[in-house]
């Protein structure tokens, strides 16, 4: 698939966004104190950001977890039962 590595690049910019959003939320924070209200509606703002940018982006995730298939592969190390 030619265009893997694109989504590959993405997806791991994706999962360590939240990371300098942090960053930049403590520098923001010691210039310009805010309330416990902005500060959680801003949160919850920065985390359903993040939830519809990778449900939109990563709708079509490689690990189908509905798929039994795929759910006994990536499980099977958890599988107590002995065989």
């Amino acid at each position: 698939m030619p265009g893997g590595f694109l989504w590959v690049q993405l997806s791991h910019a994706l999962q360590y966004l939240p990371f300098p959003l942090r960053v930049d939320a403590n520098r923001y924070a010691a210039v310009k104190p805010r309330t416990p209200l902005e500060k959680r509606r801003r949160t919850l703002l920065a985390y359903l950001g993040l939830v519809v940018a990778g449900a939109a982006i990563l709708n079509g995730a490689v690990w189908k977890l509905r798929n039994e298939k795929v759910r006994k592969e990536l499980f099977r190390h958890l599988d107590t039962r002995t065989a």
